[in-house]
């Protein structure tokens, strides 16, 4: 492993990157150096000049082992230390003032070269356009001041604490601009701002491309329609969202199977970046699944913010029955003993919006059952309530058993129970999960308490 040294206001030296004495004077100068993996460029700005372009620049280094990484340190301005003796009271932490790159000009962008693996610690980039990486780029503490960013095909960028503030086509995502699919967009920590009113934040062109975001503060991102837009598979945690913002777009923006975006934690509090919460939001190509008030009593609860239950919302003739198309909701699981004969038992309430007044059909709805199999101890087997629905094309009979003994916070009138009686082989997990296959203009919303009932 060998260090490297950038200095954008180094005076005279050998200009051949072996210290600070003699340092290159540009970024690239200075990966152009590292030639091995693990090589490490320390790049500072003495007098704070910045390295500065007036066109479209390419960072790219000659390394051709793209399993390899070249890391590149940000360092506070005077910083004399070299070598190991660099010291983490050397870094340019995102909170003061870090070596800038920066692209200047309409339309210019900052490329981050295929064949090229990144590992960027304490830098600030800024371009009048968009930031583009087409290899693996990992960042930390950086700062990424762009019109937007893109990750493209088969790509992976991971920015860990870091402060991204995006402009005029604020899109923070993989593949906008071109079916990038499989291009893969995390981003752990940090914050996302916006220049302006945006129309949206994050979005995607391919549904195959992935999009994660932990403990990522977007308060400061305004927007006018939605803050997520595109067929892209996602998964917040425990994010604090801009205050008041509609989450999802249309319902036509996420089309394509298996597109599906995941709200676990999140809301507008500053809380929500430190607190695991039970907040569950889902959107995929079927409807939406979101936490709601909407309980059973003596029902599930998260033992935090108190009983609640999976309200599940089919698109408008999206799901058909007798095929996949269908809308599951999560997993509810329950800890079961074998060698007993035991009763599970799920409960749903809809509240009727498409003015049928009745009950959901067999071939409408159904539970998915998997237990311990009474068997073979090895294995699972799997059940649906009621059998046979799945290739059943039509049915008039209601599906379940008419639940007259539960009450719910609302919604009382069509509320139905699905139940299954196994022997288990041995004691394990039961899981169940409802499905929704109802092919509606006016979808009703399903309420699923997410406490399977044992006996």
């Amino acid at each position: 492993m060998a260090y490297y040294y950038v200095d954008t206001d180094v005076v005279g030296g050998a200009d051949d990157g072996s210290s600070w004495a003699n340092a290159k004077s540009t970024l690239q100068g200075g990966l152009t150096l590292a030639t091995s993996g693990g090589d490490t460029v320390f790049f500072q700005a003495s007098s704070g000049t910045k390295d500065t372009y007036a066109s479209s620049q390419t960072l790219t280094s000659p390394i051709t082992d793209v399993s390899t990484k070249v890391k590149v340190i940000g360092c506070k301005a005077g910083t004399t230390n070299e070598g190991a003796s660099v010291a983490t009271t050397d870094f340019a932490v995102r909170s003061g003032t870090q070596p800038h790159y920066e692209v200047t000009g309409s339309g210019n962008d900052i490329n981050f070269s295929s064949g090229d693996t990144f590992d960027f610690s304490y830098i600030e980039f800024s371009t009048t356009d968009r930031i583009t990486v087409s290899n693996d780029v990992c960042m930390y503490q950086c700062t990424l001041n762009c019109d937007n960013v893109l990750v493209s095909t088969a790509c992976i960028m991971h920015l860990i604490d870091c402060e991204t503030n995006v402009g005029n086509d604020a899109d923070i995502g993989s593949g906008f601009g071109q079916n990038s699919s499989g291009a893969y967009l995390r981003i752990h920590g940090g914050e996302i701002n916006t220049v302006g009113t945006q129309t949206y934040i994050i979005r995607s062109a391919s549904g195959s491309s992935v999009t994660e975001f932990i403990g990522v503060d977007l308060s400061g991102c305004t927007v006018s329609t939605s803050l997520i837009n595109g067929t892209t598979n996602g998964r917040f945690l425990n994010c604090r969202f801009p205050s008041g913002a509609t989450i999802f777009g249309g319902n036509a923006t996420i089309e394509t199977e298996p597109s599906a975006m995941h709200m676990i934690g999140c809301d507008d509090s500053a809380a929500s970046r430190t607190l695991s919460v039970q907040t569950y939001d889902t959107r995929n190509t079927w409807g939406d699944i979101t936490e709601s008030t909407v309980s059973r009593t003596d029902g599930g609860s998260d033992q935090s913010t108190g009983a609640f239950s999976y309200a599940m919302t089919p698109f408008a003739n999206h799901c058909t029955p007798g095929t996949r198309a269908m809308l599951s909701s999560p997993w509810l699981s329950v800890w079961i003993d074998g060698s007993t004969s035991t009763t599970l038992k799920v409960y749903i309430t809809h509240d009727n919006a498409d003015g049928d007044n009745r009950d959901m059909y067999e071939d409408e709805i159904h539970v998915e059952f998997y237990t311990p199999d009474n068997g073979d101890t090895t294995q699972h087997t799997q059940s649906f309530v009621p059998s046979g629905l799945l290739t059943r094309a039509e049915s008039t009979t209601a599906a379940g058993t008419d639940d007259t003994t539960s009450t719910w916070s609302s919604h009382n009138t069509y509320k139905r129970s699905f139940d299954l009686t196994i022997t288990p082989g041995y004691a394990g997990w039961a899981y169940a999960r409802v499905n929704i296959t109802k092919n509606d203009a006016t979808p009703n919303t399903v309420y699923v308490d997410p406490k399977i009932e044992v006996s």
